[in-house]
């Protein structure tokens, strides 16, 4: 058996001056960025240091910049999903839930062993009650770590568990 790893991600704190732009990160934003890079360094670098790392981002600049420190640092892009969105103000929960599931669909049986997942407060606690069965609450930074056990030959095993959470 193998274990497969996503950490979801709250992205960080972001520039509110004008609500209604996809604007990026404040400077408290950026630091919360610079905390999940150190996290990465401290707890998971060393497990992946030579394997495939995926790096998704909803497709808003806040997201994406929370995990720019990271992608720097590991010299990989990060790939931008739609699936990973908030939910738009024309869109139902419905739907919203059925992005989720393609989203946890691709992470079971396409990612690669460890996938670092950047989204919104109305997305993640909706995608770990999919995975784990409980909603989870995120501050603006914070992160949950997602444990999957997959066999090789025939795929995951089990429901995915709840290894660690900074709120």
């Amino acid at each position: 058996m193998k274990e497969k790893l996503l950490i979801l991600v709250r992205h960080a704190h972001r520039d509110t001056s004008e609500r209604e732009l996809d604007n990026g990160l404040s400077e408290r934003g950026r630091k919360q960025a610079r905390e999940v890079l150190k996290a990465f360094e401290t707890h998971w670098e060393s497990d992946f240091k030579n394997g495939k790392i995926a790096l998704i981002s909803s497709p808003k600049k806040r997201c994406i910049e929370t995990l720019d420190p990271l992608s720097k640092h590991l010299e990989t892009a990060v790939q931008i999903s739609p699936l990973l969105d908030e939910q738009h103000s024309s869109e139902n929960s419905a739907s919203m839930l059925k992005r989720i599931e393609q989203f946890i669909s691709w992470w079971k049986n396409d990612a690669p062993p460890l996938t670092l997942a950047c989204s919104h407060g109305d997305w993640l606690p909706v995608c770990t009650e999919e995975l784990v069965g409980s909603p989870v609450g995120f501050e603006k930074g914070a992160w949950v770590v997602i444990s999957l056990e997959v066999d090789p030959a025939s795929g995951p095993k089990a429901r995915p568990q709840l290894k660690a959470l900074r709120p």
